[in-house]
Protein backbone atom coordinates (compact mmCIF):
# COMPACT_ATOMS: atom_id res chain seq x y z
CA UNK A 1 0.00 0.00 0.00
CA UNK A 2 1.40 3.09 -0.73
CA UNK A 3 1.88 5.90 1.67
CA UNK A 4 -0.34 8.20 0.74
CA UNK A 5 -3.40 5.58 0.56
CA UNK A 6 -2.17 4.29 4.28
CA UNK A 7 -2.92 8.23 5.15
CA UNK A 8 -6.00 8.85 4.00
CA UNK A 9 -7.21 5.18 5.56
CA UNK A 10 -5.61 6.37 8.85
CA UNK A 11 -7.44 9.41 8.53
CA UNK A 12 -10.64 7.84 7.96
CA UNK A 13 -10.34 4.98 10.74
CA UNK A 14 -9.48 8.33 13.74
CA UNK A 15 -12.38 10.00 12.42
CA UNK A 16 -14.69 7.50 12.70
CA UNK A 17 -13.60 6.79 15.95
CA UNK A 18 -13.71 10.41 17.49
CA UNK A 19 -17.03 11.52 15.47
CA UNK A 20 -19.11 7.98 16.05
CA UNK A 21 -23.20 7.68 15.93
CA UNK A 22 -24.92 8.16 18.60
CA UNK A 23 -28.57 6.47 18.00
CA UNK A 24 -30.75 7.64 20.17
CA UNK A 25 -34.80 6.39 20.86
CA UNK A 26 -37.19 8.69 22.05
CA UNK A 27 -40.43 8.45 23.94
CA UNK A 28 -43.17 9.63 21.21
CA UNK A 29 -45.27 11.09 24.14
CA UNK A 30 -42.18 12.92 25.16
CA UNK A 31 -43.00 17.50 24.88
CA UNK A 32 -39.41 17.98 23.32
CA UNK A 33 -40.49 15.43 20.38
CA UNK A 34 -44.10 17.12 19.78
CA UNK A 35 -43.27 20.83 19.52
CA UNK A 36 -40.81 19.50 17.13
CA UNK A 37 -43.18 18.05 15.02
CA UNK A 38 -45.53 20.68 15.61
CA UNK A 39 -43.20 23.46 14.37
CA UNK A 40 -42.72 20.98 10.95
CA UNK A 41 -45.98 20.58 10.22
CA UNK A 42 -46.58 24.30 10.44
CA UNK A 43 -43.93 24.95 8.44
CA UNK A 44 -45.46 22.77 5.83
CA UNK A 45 -48.86 24.56 6.00
CA UNK A 46 -47.64 27.60 5.42
CA UNK A 47 -45.63 26.57 2.35
CA UNK A 48 -48.99 25.78 1.08
CA UNK A 49 -49.69 28.64 -1.67
CA UNK A 50 -53.63 30.21 -1.76
CA UNK A 51 -55.45 29.47 -5.44
CA UNK A 52 -54.51 31.05 -7.83
CA UNK A 53 -56.44 34.11 -9.40
CA UNK A 54 -57.32 32.18 -12.61
CA UNK A 55 -58.67 28.85 -10.39
CA UNK A 56 -60.93 31.36 -8.11
CA UNK A 57 -62.38 32.56 -10.98
CA UNK A 58 -63.46 29.38 -12.34
CA UNK A 59 -64.86 28.00 -8.87
CA UNK A 60 -66.67 31.19 -8.47
CA UNK A 61 -68.13 30.39 -12.32
CA UNK A 62 -68.81 27.08 -11.85
CA UNK A 63 -70.76 27.20 -8.62
CA UNK A 64 -72.84 30.39 -9.83
CA UNK A 65 -73.82 28.33 -12.87
CA UNK A 66 -75.16 25.45 -10.76
CA UNK A 67 -76.71 27.69 -8.25
CA UNK A 68 -78.24 29.01 -11.39
CA UNK A 69 -79.60 26.56 -12.79
CA UNK A 70 -81.01 25.02 -9.09
CA UNK A 71 -82.18 28.13 -8.02
CA UNK A 72 -84.12 28.94 -11.29
CA UNK A 73 -85.74 25.33 -11.01
CA UNK A 74 -86.92 26.14 -7.30
CA UNK A 75 -88.11 29.37 -8.24
CA UNK A 76 -89.88 27.85 -10.74
CA UNK A 77 -92.08 24.73 -8.71
CA UNK A 78 -91.89 26.53 -5.66
CA UNK A 79 -92.84 30.33 -6.48
CA UNK A 80 -91.12 32.34 -3.20
CA UNK A 81 -92.04 35.55 -3.16
CA UNK A 82 -88.96 38.07 -3.52
CA UNK A 83 -89.55 39.90 -0.85
CA UNK A 84 -87.02 40.15 2.25
CA UNK A 85 -90.11 39.37 4.93
CA UNK A 86 -91.07 36.56 3.41
CA UNK A 87 -89.52 33.29 5.24
CA UNK A 88 -89.62 31.19 2.18
CA UNK A 89 -87.44 33.62 0.13
CA UNK A 90 -85.02 33.39 3.33
CA UNK A 91 -85.08 29.97 2.97
CA UNK A 92 -84.45 29.83 -0.39
CA UNK A 93 -80.83 32.38 -0.02
CA UNK A 94 -79.40 30.27 2.76
CA UNK A 95 -80.15 27.08 0.43
CA UNK A 96 -78.48 28.64 -2.33
CA UNK A 97 -75.77 29.99 -0.35
CA UNK A 98 -74.70 26.87 1.39
CA UNK A 99 -75.14 24.79 -1.77
CA UNK A 100 -72.69 28.07 -3.78
CA UNK A 101 -70.33 27.44 -0.59
CA UNK A 102 -70.14 23.67 -0.95
CA UNK A 103 -69.46 23.91 -4.28
CA UNK A 104 -66.83 26.43 -4.24
CA UNK A 105 -64.75 25.00 -1.93
CA UNK A 106 -64.78 21.40 -3.50
CA UNK A 107 -63.98 23.33 -6.64
CA UNK A 108 -60.82 24.71 -4.61
CA UNK A 109 -59.36 23.37 -1.79
CA UNK A 110 -59.24 19.73 -2.86
CA UNK A 111 -56.21 19.68 -4.22
CA UNK A 112 -54.74 21.23 -1.12
CA UNK A 113 -54.80 25.08 -1.40
CA UNK A 114 -54.84 27.25 1.40
CA UNK A 115 -57.84 29.50 2.06
CA UNK A 116 -57.65 32.97 1.73
CA UNK A 117 -59.26 35.64 3.93
CA UNK A 118 -62.17 36.05 0.97
CA UNK A 119 -62.71 32.57 0.44
CA UNK A 120 -63.33 32.57 4.52
CA UNK A 121 -65.91 35.41 4.06
CA UNK A 122 -67.59 33.58 1.38
CA UNK A 123 -68.30 30.45 3.65
CA UNK A 124 -69.43 32.39 6.42
CA UNK A 125 -71.84 34.36 4.81
CA UNK A 126 -74.79 31.53 5.27
CA UNK A 127 -74.26 30.58 8.36
CA UNK A 128 -74.19 34.63 8.89
CA UNK A 129 -77.75 34.29 7.49
CA UNK A 130 -78.84 31.51 9.61
CA UNK A 131 -77.88 33.02 12.48
CA UNK A 132 -79.98 36.73 11.24
CA UNK A 133 -83.02 34.72 10.69
CA UNK A 134 -83.26 33.31 13.96
CA UNK A 135 -82.77 36.79 15.69
CA UNK A 136 -85.39 38.09 13.42
CA UNK A 137 -87.71 35.40 14.00
CA UNK A 138 -86.94 35.67 17.77
CA UNK A 139 -88.03 39.45 17.60
CA UNK A 140 -91.25 39.07 16.68
CA UNK A 141 -92.07 35.70 19.35
CA UNK A 142 -95.23 36.05 20.40
CA UNK A 143 -93.86 35.85 24.49
CA UNK A 144 -92.57 39.54 23.72
CA UNK A 145 -95.62 40.81 21.82
CA UNK A 146 -98.84 39.16 23.05
CA UNK A 147 -100.55 42.15 22.90
CA UNK A 148 -99.86 43.63 19.50
CA UNK A 149 -101.00 39.79 18.18
CA UNK A 150 -104.44 40.11 20.29
CA UNK A 151 -105.20 43.34 18.57
CA UNK A 152 -104.02 42.55 14.97
CA UNK A 153 -108.20 41.82 14.44
CA UNK A 154 -110.23 44.81 15.93
CA UNK A 155 -113.76 43.80 17.79
CA UNK A 156 -116.08 45.86 18.31
CA UNK A 157 -119.29 45.14 20.53
CA UNK A 158 -122.55 45.09 18.79
CA UNK A 159 -126.17 44.78 19.90
CA UNK A 160 -127.58 41.86 18.47
CA UNK A 161 -131.41 43.15 17.81
CA UNK A 162 -130.15 46.04 16.07
CA UNK A 163 -127.73 44.70 13.52
CA UNK A 164 -129.55 41.29 12.83
CA UNK A 165 -132.76 42.19 11.14
CA UNK A 166 -135.63 40.08 12.87
CA UNK A 167 -136.37 37.62 10.11
CA UNK A 168 -139.88 37.15 8.98
CA UNK A 169 -139.65 34.05 6.99
CA UNK A 170 -136.61 32.08 6.79
CA UNK A 171 -136.93 30.29 2.75
CA UNK A 172 -133.93 32.80 2.29
CA UNK A 173 -131.61 31.54 4.30
CA UNK A 174 -128.62 29.83 3.11
CA UNK A 175 -127.84 26.54 5.17
CA UNK A 176 -126.37 24.01 2.83
CA UNK A 177 -122.88 22.78 4.13
CA UNK A 178 -119.72 22.47 1.41
CA UNK A 179 -120.69 18.54 0.98
CA UNK A 180 -123.79 18.74 0.31
CA UNK A 181 -123.15 21.40 -2.32
CA UNK A 182 -120.39 18.97 -3.21
CA UNK A 183 -123.04 16.22 -3.82
CA UNK A 184 -125.10 18.67 -5.91
CA UNK A 185 -122.36 19.63 -7.69
CA UNK A 186 -120.97 16.52 -9.11
CA UNK A 187 -124.59 14.95 -9.97
CA UNK A 188 -125.33 18.18 -12.63
CA UNK A 189 -121.73 17.40 -13.70
CA UNK A 190 -122.36 13.60 -14.45
CA UNK A 191 -125.11 14.90 -16.24
CA UNK A 192 -122.87 16.34 -18.92
CA UNK A 193 -121.51 13.60 -20.57
CA UNK A 194 -119.50 15.88 -23.12
CA UNK A 195 -117.84 18.01 -20.14
CA UNK A 196 -117.51 15.52 -17.39
CA UNK A 197 -115.31 13.03 -19.68
CA UNK A 198 -112.66 15.53 -19.58
CA UNK A 199 -113.09 17.97 -16.59
CA UNK A 200 -114.32 17.18 -12.70
CA UNK A 201 -114.94 20.03 -10.11
CA UNK A 202 -112.41 21.86 -8.23
CA UNK A 203 -113.76 20.70 -4.45
CA UNK A 204 -113.61 24.30 -3.03
CA UNK A 205 -117.05 26.00 -2.59
CA UNK A 206 -117.01 29.68 -2.09
CA UNK A 207 -119.67 31.28 -0.87
CA UNK A 208 -121.08 34.26 -2.36
CA UNK A 209 -123.58 36.62 -2.84
CA UNK A 210 -124.82 36.61 -6.58
CA UNK A 211 -127.22 39.27 -7.99
CA UNK A 212 -128.64 39.26 -4.29
CA UNK A 213 -128.82 35.77 -3.51
CA UNK A 214 -126.40 33.71 -1.41
CA UNK A 215 -125.07 31.42 -3.88
CA UNK A 216 -122.02 28.83 -3.73
CA UNK A 217 -119.57 28.31 -6.82
CA UNK A 218 -117.21 26.20 -7.71
CA UNK A 219 -114.85 25.99 -11.11
CA UNK A 220 -114.24 23.00 -13.40
CA UNK A 221 -110.76 21.48 -13.92
CA UNK A 222 -108.64 19.43 -16.37
CA UNK A 223 -108.90 16.05 -15.12
CA UNK A 224 -105.14 15.20 -15.29
CA UNK A 225 -101.85 16.24 -17.32
CA UNK A 226 -103.30 14.22 -20.39
CA UNK A 227 -106.58 15.90 -20.40
CA UNK A 228 -104.71 19.56 -20.08
CA UNK A 229 -102.79 18.33 -23.07
CA UNK A 230 -105.71 17.44 -25.26
CA UNK A 231 -108.07 20.65 -23.97
CA UNK A 232 -105.85 23.33 -23.36
CA UNK A 233 -106.51 25.30 -26.10
CA UNK A 234 -110.18 24.99 -25.81
CA UNK A 235 -109.55 26.45 -21.78
CA UNK A 236 -111.81 25.20 -19.10
CA UNK A 237 -116.04 25.64 -20.19
CA UNK A 238 -117.27 26.54 -17.43
CA UNK A 239 -118.42 27.02 -13.64
CA UNK A 240 -121.18 25.24 -11.33
CA UNK A 241 -123.46 27.50 -9.57
CA UNK A 242 -124.92 26.12 -6.20
CA UNK A 243 -127.70 27.63 -4.67
CA UNK A 244 -128.15 26.61 -1.03
CA UNK A 245 -131.45 28.16 -0.14
CA UNK A 246 -133.27 26.06 -2.98
CA UNK A 247 -131.46 22.73 -2.85
CA UNK A 248 -130.72 23.19 -6.87
CA UNK A 249 -127.63 23.45 -8.92
CA UNK A 250 -126.57 24.03 -12.44
CA UNK A 251 -123.83 24.45 -14.96
CA UNK A 252 -122.60 27.50 -16.40
CA UNK A 253 -121.36 27.55 -19.67
CA UNK A 254 -118.75 30.57 -20.34
CA UNK A 255 -118.56 32.55 -23.47
CA UNK A 256 -115.10 33.05 -22.95
CA UNK A 257 -113.66 29.74 -21.20
CA UNK A 258 -111.02 30.29 -18.70
CA UNK A 259 -107.21 29.67 -19.41
CA UNK A 260 -105.81 30.18 -16.13
CA UNK A 261 -106.32 28.29 -12.74
CA UNK A 262 -104.76 25.93 -10.44
CA UNK A 263 -105.26 22.79 -12.87
CA UNK A 264 -103.18 24.45 -15.47
CA UNK A 265 -99.33 23.41 -15.99
CA UNK A 266 -96.35 25.74 -17.30
CA UNK A 267 -96.99 29.24 -18.12
CA UNK A 268 -100.35 29.58 -17.30
CA UNK A 269 -100.44 27.73 -14.08
CA UNK A 270 -102.84 30.38 -12.10
CA UNK A 271 -100.13 30.34 -8.90
CA UNK A 272 -97.30 31.40 -11.66
CA UNK A 273 -99.24 33.84 -13.23
CA UNK A 274 -99.68 35.68 -10.24
CA UNK A 275 -96.18 35.33 -8.83
CA UNK A 276 -94.80 36.47 -12.34
CA UNK A 277 -97.05 39.83 -12.63
CA UNK A 278 -96.27 40.15 -8.60
CA UNK A 279 -92.93 38.90 -7.84
CA UNK A 280 -92.56 40.82 -4.19
CA UNK A 281 -96.22 39.62 -3.26
CA UNK A 282 -96.73 37.38 -0.23
CA UNK A 283 -99.98 35.56 -1.06
CA UNK A 284 -102.34 34.16 1.83
CA UNK A 285 -104.91 31.91 -0.18
CA UNK A 286 -107.10 32.13 -4.09
CA UNK A 287 -110.39 32.46 -4.42
CA UNK A 288 -112.99 31.34 -6.89
CA UNK A 289 -115.89 33.95 -7.41
CA UNK A 290 -117.76 35.19 -10.15
CA UNK A 291 -118.78 39.04 -10.61
CA UNK A 292 -122.57 39.75 -10.94
CA UNK A 293 -122.41 39.38 -14.61
CA UNK A 294 -121.42 35.66 -13.85
CA UNK A 295 -118.01 36.40 -15.06
CA UNK A 296 -115.13 34.15 -13.67
CA UNK A 297 -112.35 35.46 -11.76
CA UNK A 298 -109.79 34.35 -9.14
CA UNK A 299 -109.37 36.73 -6.15
CA UNK A 300 -105.73 36.36 -4.31
CA UNK A 301 -106.12 38.14 -0.78
CA UNK A 302 -102.08 38.95 -0.17
CA UNK A 303 -100.45 39.59 3.17
CA UNK A 304 -97.46 41.54 5.13
CA UNK A 305 -96.21 41.37 8.51
CA UNK A 306 -97.20 43.97 11.17
CA UNK A 307 -94.95 42.60 14.10
CA UNK A 308 -91.11 42.25 13.91
CA UNK A 309 -89.75 41.33 10.72
CA UNK A 310 -91.61 38.52 9.78
CA UNK A 311 -94.55 37.91 12.13
CA UNK A 312 -98.17 38.76 12.67
CA UNK A 313 -99.30 38.38 9.44
CA UNK A 314 -102.07 40.27 8.37
CA UNK A 315 -104.06 40.61 4.97
CA UNK A 316 -103.23 43.83 3.40
CA UNK A 317 -104.60 43.88 -0.19
CA UNK A 318 -105.86 41.61 -2.81
CA UNK A 319 -104.93 40.67 -6.57
CA UNK A 320 -107.94 40.31 -8.56
CA UNK A 321 -107.31 38.28 -11.65
CA UNK A 322 -109.49 37.48 -15.21
CA UNK A 323 -109.59 34.15 -14.93
CA UNK A 324 -110.18 34.00 -18.81
CA UNK A 325 -108.02 36.69 -20.08
CA UNK A 326 -105.21 36.39 -17.28
CA UNK A 327 -105.69 40.50 -16.51
CA UNK A 328 -104.83 41.50 -13.47
CA UNK A 329 -104.90 44.40 -10.95
CA UNK A 330 -104.13 44.64 -7.20
CA UNK A 331 -106.31 46.47 -4.81
CA UNK A 332 -105.32 47.79 -1.04
CA UNK A 333 -107.81 46.27 1.45
CA UNK A 334 -110.02 49.24 1.43
CA UNK A 335 -110.29 49.43 -1.98
CA UNK A 336 -111.60 45.89 -2.80
CA UNK A 337 -114.35 45.91 -5.08
CA UNK A 338 -118.23 45.70 -3.80
CA UNK A 339 -118.99 42.28 -5.36
CA UNK A 340 -115.60 40.56 -4.31
CA UNK A 341 -116.97 38.64 -1.23
CA UNK A 342 -114.28 36.27 0.23
CA UNK A 343 -110.86 37.90 0.78
CA UNK A 344 -110.22 36.95 4.65
CA UNK A 345 -110.89 33.23 5.21
CA UNK A 346 -112.68 31.37 7.78
CA UNK A 347 -109.32 29.85 8.95
CA UNK A 348 -107.76 33.46 8.50
CA UNK A 349 -110.33 34.45 11.15
CA UNK A 350 -110.47 32.23 13.17
CA UNK A 351 -106.79 32.11 14.01
CA UNK A 352 -106.56 36.11 14.41
CA UNK A 353 -109.98 35.65 17.09
CA UNK A 354 -108.50 32.58 19.01
CA UNK A 355 -105.53 35.06 19.26
CA UNK A 356 -107.35 38.18 20.38
CA UNK A 357 -109.47 36.01 22.59
CA UNK A 358 -106.24 34.32 24.37
CA UNK A 359 -103.48 37.18 24.70
CA UNK A 360 -105.24 40.53 25.69
CA UNK A 361 -104.20 39.87 28.91
CA UNK A 362 -100.68 38.85 27.97
CA UNK A 363 -98.58 36.02 27.33
CA UNK A 364 -97.94 34.54 30.94
CA UNK A 365 -101.94 35.03 31.98
CA UNK A 366 -102.48 32.75 28.37
CA UNK A 367 -100.61 30.19 30.27
CA UNK A 368 -101.44 30.42 33.88
CA UNK A 369 -104.35 32.51 34.84
CA UNK A 370 -106.32 32.59 32.09
CA UNK A 371 -108.07 35.74 32.69
CA UNK A 372 -110.60 36.64 30.13
CA UNK A 373 -109.21 34.71 28.12
CA UNK A 374 -112.07 32.96 25.21
CA UNK A 375 -111.66 30.85 21.96
CA UNK A 376 -113.93 30.26 19.17
CA UNK A 377 -115.72 27.21 19.00
CA UNK A 378 -114.46 24.34 16.52
CA UNK A 379 -115.94 25.17 13.71
CA UNK A 380 -117.50 28.11 11.57
CA UNK A 381 -120.18 29.17 9.29
CA UNK A 382 -121.33 31.56 6.77
CA UNK A 383 -124.29 33.94 6.74
CA UNK A 384 -125.45 36.27 3.94
CA UNK A 385 -126.28 40.24 5.46
CA UNK A 386 -127.47 42.87 2.87
CA UNK A 387 -124.77 42.23 0.02
CA UNK A 388 -122.24 40.49 2.08
CA UNK A 389 -121.36 37.18 3.36
CA UNK A 390 -120.12 36.82 7.09
CA UNK A 391 -117.88 34.33 9.28
CA UNK A 392 -119.96 33.19 11.59
CA UNK A 393 -118.70 31.41 14.88
CA UNK A 394 -119.52 30.93 18.86
CA UNK A 395 -117.17 32.44 21.72
CA UNK A 396 -117.13 30.03 24.39
CA UNK A 397 -114.19 30.65 27.49
CA UNK A 398 -110.87 28.95 27.36
CA UNK A 399 -112.14 26.24 29.90
CA UNK A 400 -113.97 24.52 26.80
CA UNK A 401 -117.32 23.68 28.70
CA UNK A 402 -120.23 23.16 25.70
CA UNK A 403 -121.79 27.12 26.58
CA UNK A 404 -120.90 30.30 24.59
CA UNK A 405 -120.56 33.35 26.05
CA UNK A 406 -121.30 35.27 22.74
CA UNK A 407 -121.52 34.76 18.70
CA UNK A 408 -118.77 36.43 16.46
CA UNK A 409 -119.77 38.03 12.57
CA UNK A 410 -117.03 38.92 10.29
CA UNK A 411 -117.62 40.35 7.06
CA UNK A 412 -115.19 38.21 4.67
CA UNK A 413 -114.45 41.19 2.35
CA UNK A 414 -113.67 44.09 4.81
CA UNK A 415 -112.45 42.00 8.07
CA UNK A 416 -115.44 44.25 9.98
CA UNK A 417 -115.87 42.16 13.07
CA UNK A 418 -118.30 42.52 16.01
CA UNK A 419 -119.14 40.74 19.19
CA UNK A 420 -122.38 40.13 20.52
CA UNK A 421 -122.61 38.72 24.53
CA UNK A 422 -125.37 36.12 24.53
CA UNK A 423 -124.51 33.42 27.16
CA UNK A 424 -126.11 30.24 25.39
CA UNK A 425 -126.03 26.68 24.14
CA UNK A 426 -122.81 26.47 21.80
CA UNK A 427 -123.87 25.25 18.21
CA UNK A 428 -122.69 21.34 18.98
CA UNK A 429 -124.98 21.23 21.63
CA UNK A 430 -128.05 22.58 19.73
CA UNK A 431 -126.67 20.54 16.75
CA UNK A 432 -127.28 17.64 19.48
CA UNK A 433 -130.57 18.51 20.27
CA UNK A 434 -132.06 18.56 16.94
CA UNK A 435 -130.59 15.37 16.02
CA UNK A 436 -132.37 13.75 19.31
CA UNK A 437 -135.25 14.93 18.06
CA UNK A 438 -135.06 12.35 14.79
CA UNK A 439 -132.78 10.24 16.38
CA UNK A 440 -134.54 7.33 14.95
CA UNK A 441 -133.42 8.00 11.63
CA UNK A 442 -129.99 8.80 12.37
CA UNK A 443 -129.55 12.28 10.77
CA UNK A 444 -127.07 14.19 11.35
CA UNK A 445 -126.86 17.79 11.79
CA UNK A 446 -125.13 20.52 9.81
CA UNK A 447 -123.22 23.54 11.41
CA UNK A 448 -126.25 26.08 11.81
CA UNK A 449 -126.42 29.45 11.29
CA UNK A 450 -127.97 32.25 13.59
CA UNK A 451 -130.91 34.55 12.59
CA UNK A 452 -133.03 36.99 14.83
CA UNK A 453 -136.26 36.02 15.85
CA UNK A 454 -138.56 38.32 17.40
CA UNK A 455 -135.62 39.07 19.50
CA UNK A 456 -134.94 35.78 20.19
CA UNK A 457 -130.98 34.16 19.26
CA UNK A 458 -131.56 31.30 17.10
CA UNK A 459 -130.02 28.47 15.26
CA UNK A 460 -130.93 27.07 11.84
CA UNK A 461 -129.77 24.30 10.41
CA UNK A 462 -130.63 20.93 8.13
CA UNK A 463 -130.46 17.64 9.00
CA UNK A 464 -128.95 14.98 6.64
CA UNK A 465 -129.07 11.12 5.89
CA UNK A 466 -125.74 9.19 5.47
CA UNK A 467 -125.37 10.51 1.92
CA UNK A 468 -125.88 14.48 2.73
CA UNK A 469 -129.13 14.88 1.48
CA UNK A 470 -131.34 17.30 3.04
CA UNK A 471 -134.37 15.44 4.94
CA UNK A 472 -135.05 17.44 7.75
CA UNK A 473 -134.62 21.79 9.27
CA UNK A 474 -134.34 21.96 12.56
CA UNK A 475 -134.54 25.42 14.81
CA UNK A 476 -132.67 25.83 18.17
CA UNK A 477 -133.32 28.66 20.69
CA UNK A 478 -129.55 29.64 21.16
CA UNK A 479 -130.56 30.86 25.15
CA UNK A 480 -132.84 27.30 25.81
CA UNK A 481 -131.60 24.64 24.17
CA UNK A 482 -134.58 22.80 24.93
CA UNK A 483 -136.70 24.79 22.48
CA UNK A 484 -136.15 23.15 19.48
CA UNK A 485 -138.33 22.22 16.57
CA UNK A 486 -137.93 19.95 13.47
CA UNK A 487 -139.75 19.93 10.01
CA UNK A 488 -140.09 19.21 6.13
CA UNK A 489 -139.47 22.41 4.81
CA UNK A 490 -138.00 25.47 6.24
CA UNK A 491 -141.38 27.31 6.49
CA UNK A 492 -143.27 24.65 8.08
CA UNK A 493 -139.82 24.77 11.36
CA UNK A 494 -140.40 28.77 11.01
CA UNK A 495 -144.20 28.11 12.10
CA UNK A 496 -143.69 25.64 14.61
CA UNK A 497 -140.80 27.56 16.38
CA UNK A 498 -143.20 30.89 16.48
CA UNK A 499 -145.58 29.31 18.03
CA UNK A 500 -143.55 27.01 20.22
CA UNK A 501 -142.16 30.91 21.66
CA UNK A 502 -146.13 31.82 21.57
CA UNK A 503 -145.19 34.38 18.87
CA UNK A 504 -147.71 35.81 16.31
CA UNK A 505 -146.73 34.59 12.80
CA UNK A 506 -146.03 37.27 10.51
CA UNK A 507 -148.96 37.77 8.04
CA UNK A 508 -146.94 36.86 5.25
CA UNK A 509 -146.25 34.00 6.08
CA UNK A 510 -148.68 32.70 7.22
CA UNK A 511 -150.73 29.79 5.73
CA UNK A 512 -154.70 29.86 4.98
CA UNK A 513 -154.91 26.31 6.22
CA UNK A 514 -153.04 26.68 9.39
CA UNK A 515 -155.13 27.36 12.57
CA UNK A 516 -153.97 28.28 16.17
CA UNK A 517 -155.98 26.09 18.42
CA UNK A 518 -156.24 25.82 22.19
CA UNK A 519 -156.89 22.17 23.28
CA UNK A 520 -158.58 21.04 26.92
CA UNK A 521 -156.69 17.59 27.64
CA UNK A 522 -156.84 15.82 30.88
CA UNK A 523 -153.26 14.82 32.17
CA UNK A 524 -152.37 11.40 32.65
CA UNK A 525 -148.96 11.45 33.52
CA UNK A 526 -146.19 14.41 33.86
CA UNK A 527 -142.40 13.98 33.25
CA UNK A 528 -139.78 16.20 33.72
CA UNK A 529 -136.17 15.59 32.07
CA UNK A 530 -133.27 17.88 33.20
CA UNK A 531 -131.09 18.37 29.67
CA UNK A 532 -127.82 19.57 30.20
CA UNK A 533 -129.31 21.99 33.29
CA UNK A 534 -132.66 23.03 30.98
CA UNK A 535 -135.76 21.29 32.29
CA UNK A 536 -138.11 19.83 29.41
CA UNK A 537 -141.96 19.05 30.88
CA UNK A 538 -143.19 16.04 28.81
CA UNK A 539 -147.11 16.10 29.53
CA UNK A 540 -149.02 12.71 28.52
CA UNK A 541 -152.48 13.30 27.70
CA UNK A 542 -154.78 10.41 28.20
CA UNK A 543 -156.17 9.06 25.08
CA UNK A 544 -153.85 11.90 23.25
CA UNK A 545 -150.31 12.60 22.42
CA UNK A 546 -147.41 14.34 24.17
CA UNK A 547 -147.02 17.08 24.67
CA UNK A 548 -143.41 19.05 25.15
CA UNK A 549 -142.83 21.97 27.06
CA UNK A 550 -140.00 24.39 28.89
CA UNK A 551 -140.55 24.35 32.49
CA UNK A 552 -141.98 27.17 34.24
CA UNK A 553 -143.10 27.76 37.62
CA UNK A 554 -146.95 27.35 37.07
CA UNK A 555 -146.03 23.72 36.42
CA UNK A 556 -145.50 22.57 39.77
CA UNK A 557 -148.85 21.94 40.64
CA UNK A 558 -149.69 20.33 38.20
CA UNK A 559 -150.87 16.41 38.78
CA UNK A 560 -152.00 13.38 37.09
CA UNK A 561 -156.12 13.89 36.50
CA UNK A 562 -155.91 17.77 35.87
CA UNK A 563 -157.70 19.04 33.07
CA UNK A 564 -155.56 21.73 31.26
CA UNK A 565 -155.66 24.27 27.75
CA UNK A 566 -152.42 23.54 25.77
CA UNK A 567 -152.12 25.92 22.83
CA UNK A 568 -150.23 24.63 19.74
CA UNK A 569 -150.45 25.04 15.88
CA UNK A 570 -153.37 22.37 14.72
CA UNK A 571 -151.16 21.52 11.53
CA UNK A 572 -148.96 19.80 14.07
CA UNK A 573 -151.75 17.89 15.75
CA UNK A 574 -150.90 14.31 14.00
CA UNK A 575 -147.76 14.44 15.60
CA UNK A 576 -146.63 11.88 18.34
CA UNK A 577 -144.70 14.64 20.17
CA UNK A 578 -146.35 18.33 20.04
CA UNK A 579 -144.21 21.16 21.08
CA UNK A 580 -146.50 23.54 23.13
CA UNK A 581 -146.18 27.66 23.50
CA UNK A 582 -148.22 27.51 26.65
CA UNK A 583 -149.98 25.67 29.13
CA UNK A 584 -153.10 26.97 30.55
CA UNK A 585 -154.93 25.48 34.08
Amino acid sequence: MSKISKSILDFIVKGNQKNSFKVEVMDPDDPKLKKRKKKKDSETKSDKATPPGSKRFKAVIIALLVCGVIGFCINYVALPAWNLHSRGFWGFMIFETLLFMAIYELSLFENGYRMAIGDKIVCAIPFVLIGLYFILSIIGAMIFNSKRYANIIKVENGKFEEDIQPVKSVNNIALMDTETAKVFGERTLGSLSDVVSQYDLSGEYAQINYQGNPMKVSSLQYEGFWKWVANKKDGIPGYVLVDPVNNTSKYVKLEKPIHYSPSEYFHNDLMRTLRRKYPTKMFYDVYFEVDEEGNPYYVAATESPTIGWFSGMEIDGAVVMDASTGESKYYKAKDIPEWVDVVYDGDYITEKLNWNGKYQNGFLNSLFAKKGCRKTTDDYGYISIGTDIYYYTGITSAAGDSSNIGVVLVNERTCETKFYEIAGADEHSAMEAAEGEVQQYGYTASFPSIINVNGEPTYIMVLKDNNNIVKEYAMVNLENYTKVVVADTQTEAFSKYITLLGIDEPEDNKDEDVKYIDKKIKVKEINYIVIEGNTVAYIKAENGPIYKTSFTEDLITLESGMTVTVRYNEKFDNSDIISVSEVIK
